[in-house]
């Protein structure tokens, strides 16, 4: 599902999946795996403008790969009060 995702604040993507046996995740911005991104959940502790585009987590199991749908992360301004 498209987000948005705010400069400077943190931000995650999750995604629930089970099966047989152990299940092992990878995530994807604009298709290329994002280092380090193991986890059943993304996190970006401080969003910039590079964090906008298109992510996927591609989860591999026994039985095979899975890919999810695609979420597209907008980036926007913070928003402080005046």
């Amino acid at each position: 599902q498209s987000q948005v995702a705010v400069l400077g604040l943190p931000f995650s993507l999750s995604t629930l999946a089970s099966g047989e046996g152990t299940l092992e995740y990878q995530w994807r911005k604009n298709g290329v795996a994002i280092a380090g991104a193991t986890g059943a959940t993304f996190s970006v502790p401080n969003v910039t403008a590079a964090t906008a585009g298109v992510n996927s987590a591609v989860i591999t199991g026994p039985k095979g790969n899975l890919t999810t749908e695609s979420a597209t992360i907008t980036v926007e301004p913070s928003r402080c009060p005046r």
